[in-house]
């Protein structure tokens, strides 16, 4: 089941540009939301067409959410009932977590909650599924340190939900950070996405891939198909336990036949544009999904 928000007031988001490489500046104006709103109704179709189980939440008025479209960063659930609520850098972000919302997934079962929120007053952050790939099965957490991800943060939460943690720094050529972990690394069923040529310390990249090496069918991404929003995909499997890649059509666009190949051992790949969502957002498909496990 993914949990999604329909956007009210999309745009660009000052409070979290300085820290995301990805975002561009615009003014905000009612075209930039009438487009996201666009893009993000016709992957609600998508979800429908091909059974994908989900529940829309609009987005309130007040107060004003640029990435309210982003939910994954908030909160997060896990196996046996358990709901994590996460520090995030930006104070207008912090906005987005809802008590509707809370309330909804305590009743659905996710009675067990985990609140990392009052780091925010240390300046401390980790923020979700952007912060974390999580390997529910195994028990993995991968991260890579940032603004948005701290390091104490990550131990914390996996002495409490029984994760091992995977840790690396990640950085563009320029020496940008990279803000979150979900923009450069997904996992799927048998395949996992990496970024490992952003993994500036070498004998992390080796241990990283090493690990992954013996789970996963590897598929590497460069910078450019980063930059592209590959890596920012989610593998999901429908009512009928059919495998999906879920991404935006600018990011199945950078992989190349064979890596495409690969992927689709997992499942089919299933892409919808979204391009005013990522230039203005910063983000692509992924992170518009919280996953209900």
């Amino acid at each position: 089941m993914l949990l999604l928000i329909r956007p009210k007031h999309f745009g660009f988001n000052a409070q979290t540009a300085g820290s995301n490489v990805f975002q561009q500046n615009v003014d905000r104006s009612s075209f930039i939301q009438e487009m996201a709103l666009r893009e993000f109704d016709a992957l609600i179709e998508l979800l429908h067409l091909h059974d994908i189980e989900h529940i829309v939440f609009d987005d309130t008025d007040e107060p004003l959410k640029p990435d309210a479209v982003f939910p994954n960063n908030w909160f997060s659930t896990d196996y046996n009932g358990q709901l994590i609520l996460y520090p995030m850098l930006a104070p207008n972000r912090r906005t987005e977590r809802r008590k509707d919302i809370i309330t909804y997934l305590n009743q659905t079962g996710y009675l067990h909650t985990t609140d990392l929120t009052t780091y925010e007053n240390k300046n401390m952050f980790l923020e979700g599924t952007g912060s974390l790939i999580l390997d529910r099965t195994l028990r993995y957490a991968y991260m890579c340190r940032s603004q948005r991800s701290h390091e104490a943060l990550l131990d914390e939460f996996c002495t409490r939900l029984g994760y091992e943690k995977m840790v690396f720094d990640a950085r563009t050529p320029r020496g940008e950070e990279i803000y979150h972990t979900n923009v450069m690394m997904s996992i799927g069923h048998e395949v996992c996405i990496i970024g490992d040529t952003l993994i500036p310390d070498e004998s992390e990249r080796i241990h990283l891939l090493e690990h992954l090496d013996l789970y996963y069918h590897l598929v590497q991404v460069d910078e450019d198909q980063i930059r592209q929003f590959a890596a920012n995909t989610l593998f999901v499997t429908n009512q009928h336990g059919q495998g999906y890649w879920l991404m935006s059509t600018k990011a199945m666009k950078s992989y190349s036949p064979q890596q495409i190949k690969v992927l689709e051992n997992d499942g089919t790949i299933l892409a919808t544009q979204i391009d005013t969502i990522e230039k203005y957002g910063g983000g692509s498909l992924r992170c518009m999904l919280a996953e209900l496990v």
